[in-house]
């Protein structure tokens, strides 16, 4: 399998429905461990019981929505106005090991079956009528005071968003997955550090600029 597109997500395709039945029974002796392997199995599916979850049917890997933030306030960078989508913590298990062996080349971190990742969605436009080259974001920073350089640790491979030439009053979308190792309950806000844009002259048009986004 090619890298290329590796990490695509369609979430209008893919939607998990949990659901359990239960049988009443009058034998207390079995009822008992019943309820205990009931209550092991909530504590191996915690996560995913507070969000929601959809699945791919082409690899079987199922896709868990843990924490997220989708009201982000515009941010300007000189002619470059940035919208973000959303913020997402996700859990990513049920990983074919070819699927999860192509991961682990894109990234630093050691991966696991499962393992989480931060998923982060936005765009740019340039209202200038002068190219302006942008990379965006550089280091994503976990309030745990974990540190991420996104370059090397991209689970998205889609080869065009290292393109940094935004032409004049155009518009582009940027997507990326962010694997990291940190507790994901001590996780209550990351800082994401964009790069500065500079035009074609090698001239910074704005300063590098930080910013905290809460997660819920």
């Amino acid at each position: 399998m090619g890298k290329r597109f590796l990490f695509s997500i369609c979430l209008s395709l893919f939607v998990l429905l949990v659901g359990c039945n239960s049988t009443k029974t009058t034998d207390e002796s079995s009822a008992k461990p019943q309820e205990n392997v009931s209550d092991k199995k909530e504590k191996e599916t915690k996560e995913e019981q507070t969000s929601d979850s959809y699945k791919d049917d082409e690899t079987g890997e199922l896709f868990n929505y843990l924490k997220s933030q989708e009201k982000i306030k515009s941010q300007k960078m000189g002619p470059l106005k940035l919208n973000f989508e959303h913020v997402n913590i996700m859990k990513l298990s049920n990983i074919p090991d070819d699927r999860l062996s192509d991961y682990q080349s894109l990234t630093d971190i050691q991966l696991t079956n499962p393992f989480h990742f931060i998923d982060i969605k936005f765009s740019v436009e340039n209202t200038d009528k002068e190219t302006i080259n942008f990379s965006g974001i550089s280091h994503v920073i976990l309030n745990t005071k974990k540190q991420i350089k996104m370059s090397s640790n991209n689970l998205y491979t889609d080869i065009e968003q290292y393109d940094m030439k935004l032409f004049g009053n155009a518009k582009r979308e940027y997507q990326v997955a962010v694997p990291f190792e940190s507790d994901v309950s001590k996780i209550k806000s990351i800082r994401l550090v964009l790069d500065s844009p500079f035009d074609e002259h090698l001239n910074n048009v704005a300063e590098k600029k930080e910013l905290t986004v809460d997660l819920k």
